[in-house]
C-alpha cells in the first residue's frame, strides 16, 4: 500500500499454480483484508486486469472462475467508508507487478512487508 508516494505496508502471496485472473482476485481480497486490519477506511484500489475490475463492479450474478473470490471482495469492500476500484494500465502498476514476481518464489501463503523489498524503487 502506498499513500502519497510513501510505502505504508505490503505483502507477497504465493497460492501455487492458478490462472492470472484468480491470482489478481486473490491479491485484491488479501489487500482489502490487510487495509481493514490497519484501520484504513477510505481506499482507492487499482488493478491492471480489466476483466477482474468488471467482474467486481458488475451488480449481476457472478459465475465461473473466481466467482467466490468476487463475492468475498464485494463483501469486504462494503466494510470501507469509501471504496473505489478502478482499472489502471500495467505500466501504472509496476509496484504490484514487482511484488507478484517476488511472490512466485516466496513460501506458500502470505508474507507481510513492513518496508519495501530490496530492488523496489
Amino acid at each position: 500500500m502506498i499513500e502519497n508516494g510513501n510505502w505504508l505496508h505490503g505483502f507477497l502471496v504465493n497460492i501455487g499454480k492458478t490462472t492470472s485472473l484468480v491470482a489478481e482476485l486473490w491479491g485484491l481480497r488479501e489487500g482489502l483484508k490487510l487495509c481493514l486490519s490497519l484501520g484504513i477506511s477510505w481506499l482507492i484500489a487499482e488493478m491492471d486486469t480489466s476483466v477482474a475490475v468488471k467482474m467486481i463492479l458488475d451488480n449481476g450474478n457472478t459465475r465461473g472462475q473466481g466467482a467466490a473470490l468476487v463475492m468475498d471482495i464485494k463483501t469486504i469492500s462494503g466494510r470501507f467508508s469509501s471504496f473505489v476500484l478502478r482499472h489502471t494500465l500495467r505500466e501504472g502498476n509496476t509496484t504490484a507487478d514487482f511484488l507478484v514476481s517476488l511472490g512466485h518464489t516466496a513460501c506458500n501463503g502470505i508474507t507481510f512487508l513492513d518496508s519495501p523489498p530490496v530492488g523496489l524503487q
